[in-house]
């Protein structure tokens, strides 16, 4: 009986360490499947992993990614929905009339809106107050389209918690701006 001689395996293939070309391993990481040597390997729940998806998972947690803290553009929504509240009232208190044009000045002053000499006299939640505020259905619109468009990626470029930050402070110094260097008006003319 003749014996069947099975053909010769293939060499082993000798694999690098993508970040040390010099070392020999058979090591890969489990998230890309690049080669790792024991330097480089950073052990995981299942396996070990590369310096470089580990960074990237990190910054992806920092930045909000969308398995952390629920995913999406949560506080661009909260936002939004709060511009929307305060229109809402708004409309309650201006009335029908109210839904194009906005209410009349004073029960805008009287909702918060930035009135210099108050501000002057110690209303300094009026600086605050006041990003919240619009006059009418194109004003609130627009404003919450920029919203949306630009909040997304502040979010997820930067994280929530900066995003909040960013959207407060300027809001914040925008008012300042309009009480520095805007007219000063007279609380009895409205």
């Amino acid at each position: 009986m003749a014996e069947e001689l099975l053909p010769p395996a293939p060499a082993p293939t000798t694999e690098y360490c993508y970040r040390h070309p010099q070392t020999a391993t058979a090591v890969h990481c489990t998230r890309c499947g690049r080669p790792i040597c024991t330097e480089c390997m950073i052990p995981a729940p299942v396996g070990f992993q590369c310096p470089q998806c580990v960074e990237d998972a990190r910054r992806a947690f920092r930045r909000g990614s969308s398995t952390a803290l629920g995913g999406g553009p949560i506080v661009t929504k909260v936002l939004l929905a709060a511009i929307l509240a305060v229109f809402v009232v708004e409309l309650a208190v201006g009335g029908a009339g109210s839904l194009l044009e906005g209410p009349n000045a004073r029960q805008l002053v009287d909702l918060g809106a930035l009135q210099p000499l108050l501000v002057a006299h110690g209303q300094f939640w009026r600086l605050f107050s006041a990003m919240f505020l619009h006059l009418g259905l194109m004003h609130i619109a627009f404003n919450a389209y920029a919203l949306w468009l630009i909040g997304q990626m502040v979010e997820r470029e930067f994280g929530h918690t900066e995003m909040a930050v960013i959207y407060l402070v300027s809001g914040f110094l925008a008012s300042v701006a309009s009480y520095v260097f805007g007219p000063v008006t007279s609380v009895g003319r409205w």
